[in-house]
């Protein structure tokens, strides 16, 4: 998890949340990362703060206890890392051409004319079955 304090791209500050013990979570600075405009976490600053915090919830969101950024100080507001998104070239590529080559279709058949079709074809599964009658239907047609 992270927590991050400051209203703008420019001041954020984020934190990653080293250690929680009830209501208190112990935090180290992060590197800010810009990426296409945006502050991201990045990597633990090692010259950063190490320091404690209350944690509280407000409605659905965690804050951690308010952090002195230059004259002001600011609730910390806890998230996680997002995962996944979209990724350019990710997913499958348009007419590829190595997709499932078989279609589904329905046979409608009654009870009785079902049994008579497995006891037809014995231990062959019903698709194989169903292409060796096609292949024996078309060499008679030859």
């Amino acid at each position: 998890m992270y927590a991050q304090v400051g209203m703008t791209e420019k001041d954020r500050i984020f934190f990653r949340i080293m250690m929680r013990k009830d209501q208190m979570i112990r935090l180290k600075q992060l590197y800010a990362v810009e990426v296409d405009g945006k502050s991201i976490p990045g990597e633990i600053n090692p010259e950063g703060d190490c320091f404690w915090r209350k944690v509280k919830m407000v409605g659905d969101t965690e804050y951690g206890a308010p952090y002195q950024i230059g004259n002001f100080s600011a609730w910390l507001r806890l998230f996680r890392k997002p995962k996944g998104g979209v990724r350019k070239g990710a997913g499958r590529k348009p007419g590829g051409g190595k997709g499932r080559v078989q279609k589904s279709r329905t046979i409608c058949l009654s009870d009785a004319e079902w049994d008579l079709f497995d006891r037809l074809r014995g231990q062959t599964r019903r698709g194989d079955f169903l292409r060796k009658l096609m292949a024996m239907s078309q060499l008679k047609e030859l």
